[in-house]
């Protein structure tokens, strides 16, 4: 059985996708039994229609002269490239339809081109969906009459509890009289950013770590908030820093509208970190008993939440106790494990 990976372009940034499509490959091939080739393509980005010539026009084209036995397109986004494949030969894996649930985030082209992807993915037979919540979501916006499976996305084994947590602190320049909190994420809508520098307005013995950047929005509101020395940012954060922060910090903020998995709920856990986050979409079945939820619609919840875990010892060790062992139930061994088992049932159905 031979088997080609449709990974992203390698121009392409999203972050999680090649996290995704690379943990992915690498624990496939340890399963010896098949041929799996990664396909991509270098891409070009030009001013206005950015890849798009390369993505969704010449990507597809070039995918129809590699078909094999199986064809997995890892990333919905890259739908369109089930316009020159077989359906009943095409998996396609759905991380999440943000820009549908919040149409707003994204531009008119984008939209557009959004939903050509989509459309291309379902012509697939089979979907993978990264959560039970991604699935409901593809079956909310679309009658789709092939299958879907539930396939959690698995966690890298360096996510893990460090010793020499004094000295990373130090490291970082962690004041001892201050709390920190940690969001990790892209300044999109459905992340509801702003609440948590609302929150930390309100929180004198608390300041806020953040992986990414912020949007013109919460650039603005954190002038007026006057909150630039309550703030340590961090972009482009090298993977073994990521480790070391989860490590440290007191608690992971990850109060978002949507999400399609939520890896960092996934690797603050797995890393001894307490969270707060939604009780919304995949977060619950990401966090299970281990998170303390808000509703991330009710404001005054969060800065409530936060409180009652920074300020309740006992709780923190129930949490991080319960969060380490709720990690161990993601792997990706499982993960690819349960995808083989897709691929021979596609085979079967041949």
């Amino acid at each position: 059985m031979k088997i080609n990976l449709f990974i992203n372009t390698r121009l392409d940034p999203a972050l999680s996708m090649k996290i995704y499509s690379s943990q992915l490959i690498k624990h496939l091939k340890k399963i010896n039994k098949f041929n799996i080739q990664e396909i991509s393509i270098k891409g070009k980005k030009l001013p206005f229609i950015k890849n798009f010539l390369s993505k969704d026009i010449y990507y597809p084209i070039y995918a129809k002269f590699k078909e094999v036995d199986i064809n997995h397109i890892t990333d919905h986004s890259y739908g369109a490239l089930a316009y020159f494949l077989k359906p009943e030969k095409t998996i396609v894996t759905c991380h999440d339809l943000n820009a549908l649930e919040f149409p707003k985030q994204s531009s008119w082209l984008g939209r557009k081109r959004f939903l050509y992807n989509l459309k291309g993915m379902l012509r697939a037979k089979h979907i993978i969906a990264v959560s039970e919540s991604t699935k409901k979501t593809i079956l909310k916006h679309f009658d789709y009459k092939g299958k879907i499976y539930v396939i959690y996305n698995g966690i890298d084994k360096r996510f893990k509890v460090l010793k020499n947590k004094k000295e990373l602190r130090k490291k970082y320049k962690l004041n001892e009289n201050y709390n920190y909190l940690l969001h990790v994420g892209v300044p999109y809508l459905y992340k509801n950013v702003e609440p948590i520098l609302k929150v930390l307005k309100k929180l004198p013995n608390c300041k806020l770590i953040k992986i990414g950047e912020f949007n013109s929005k919460q650039s603005k509101l954190i002038q007026n908030l006057n909150l630039q020395d309550k703030i340590i940012q961090y972009n482009n954060l090298q993977f073994s820093s990521l480790i070391e922060l989860y490590n440290i910090i007191d608690l992971l903020v990850f109060p978002s509208f949507y999400e399609g998995f939520g890896f960092p709920v996934l690797e603050a856990m797995a890393c001894g970190c307490p969270v707060i986050c939604s009780n919304t979409t995949s977060l619950p079945e990401v966090g299970g008993n281990a998170s303390y939820y808000i509703n991330p619609y009710y404001k005054d919840e969060l800065e409530k939440g936060i409180k009652k875990v920074l300020e309740n010892p006992e709780l923190r060790k129930k949490m991080i106790k319960k969060g380490l062992k709720q990690a161990k139930k993601f792997s990706w061994e499982k993960t690819a494990n349960h995808v083989i088992k897709i691929y021979q049932n596609i085979m079967k159905e041949k």
